[in-house]
């Protein structure tokens, strides 16, 4: 890849997906054309985070609603158990007692699914670009997991 100006044979961001892998190549991840600090947007991760989280928030709901229901009942094994309290809430209440709440959860979930993406992201990216991790993609995925 020819870093040089002009040229048709030199590679863009808008062509890479919008990486600098030339940066992170050479240990400059994070760092702008310009020579700023800075990470780029990610937002193909932003949206995969941000339906990620309303995905799991569809289908974990039903299951928080009964967990929260048992942490709330005053009398000790009033409800039996998880399937039981699961199967009454459905027969009385319906698929619509299941989702009780799913509003608030809803709107919470995606942006925090989505901010977690992009900083992962972007954490990594840093991470991989550094001269102690080169060569370890785990660890730096790793740390960028924790990180993130």
């Amino acid at each position: 890849m020819s870093r040089g100006a002009g040229g048709g044979g030199e590679e863009t961001a808008a062509n890479r997906g919008g990486r600098d892998l030339n940066s992170v190549q050479e240990g400059n991840a994070g760092m702008g054309e310009d020579g700023r600090s800075g990470f780029a947007v990610e937002t193909p991760a932003m949206l995969a985070g941000a339906s990620a989280g309303v995905v799991a928030r569809l289908l974990c709901h039903p299951v928080d609603t009964i967990k929260a229901k048992l942490q709330v009942s005053t009398e000790r094994g009033a409800h039996g158990s998880f399937t039981g309290l699961a199967r009454k809430v459905y027969v009385t209440e319906g698929v619509p007692g299941l989702y009780r709440g799913i509003g608030v959860a809803f709107f919470g979930s995606a942006p925090a699914a989505c901010l977690y993406f992009a900083g992962y992201e972007a954490m990594r990216d840093y991470l991989r670009g550094r001269g102690e991790l080169k060569g370890t993609p785990f660890v730096a995925d790793f740390v960028a997991g924790v990180g993130a």
